[in-house]
């Protein structure tokens, strides 16, 4: 799966917060920026990527994610569940972070360190906790050759987000969907099931520009496209890297 991709929540942004029995632990981060360049020859031009630096474009989505998912929640929900979903957002970036490394046990064990934690029992809390959180455990499923669970976990994370979406109003996560879905597209490539990932992929790149019937997923109603921005930087440097996935494994 790809780089900061496939974890689900914040993609760089860190938060401070005391929440009680939460594990003490380092929160530092890797990420490589990258500028894109001009698509291959052939390509589409809408599907260009946008140049820029993709990590300074990371830290400003993940800074958007956690305001609009604050803004969402915080008139449902006392502040300390609210911090809570945040916080445990930020173990489940760290745990990726080890998993994007190839440590597939610190990624575990990062995320088994907030087992005890009491989550209240409200289901947009809950929803919330499990698009940040099943991502990483695909990659660690991935990482330890669970290919068809991780794709399952993934597709979990894409179904909790369209229910956060279409429940609850959070309005901001058609990135999140793209990315999620473009980690199924990668899980696909990977286990060999490359008419599946072509067919994937040429969708994903229809929806972000616009056409959020190519979905290939339930409740398109649930996004908001074309992407502009920031967004449409991350989703369309995903979606190169995963045409040259499929190719190199053509």
């Amino acid at each position: 799966m790809s780089g900061t991709s496939v974890v689900a929540g914040p993609l760089g942004c860190r938060h401070t917060a005391k929440v009680d029995r939460l594990p003490s632990g380092d929160s530092s981060e890797s990420s490589t920026a990258t500028t894109v360049g001009a698509a291959p020859a052939g390509r589409d031009p809408r599907r260009v990527a946008l140049p820029g630096d993709l990590r300074t474009a990371e830290i400003e989505i993940a800074r958007e994610y956690d305001r609009h998912q604050f803004a969402a929640m915080i008139g449902r929900h006392d502040a300390e569940a609210v911090m809570l979903v945040r916080v445990l957002g930020d173990f489940h970036h760290r745990a990726a972070t080890h998993a994007k490394n190839g440590d597939a046990r610190g990624a575990r064990a990062t995320l088994e360190a907030t087992r005890d934690v009491v989550v209240p029992t409200e289901r947009e809390v809950e929803l919330a906790i499990a698009v940040s959180e099943q991502p990483v455990w695909a990659l660690i499923d991935w990482l330890e050759g669970r290919p068809t669970a991780a794709r399952a976990r993934l597709v979990s994370a894409i179904e909790a987000a369209i229910s956060l979406v279409l429940q609850y109003s959070h309005g901001y996560l058609t990135g999140k969907l793209l990315h999620l879905a473009a980690n199924v597209v990668r899980v696909d490539v990977s286990t060999g099931a490359l008419d599946r990932a072509r067919s994937g992929l040429d969708a994903l790149w229809d929806v972000q520009a616009g056409q959020a019937d190519r979905w290939p997923y339930d409740a398109e109603e649930a996004l908001k496209v074309p992407l502009q921005g920031q967004e449409a930087v991350i989703i369309r440097s995903q979606l190169d890297r995963l045409e040259a996935h499929l190719e190199a494994a053509r």
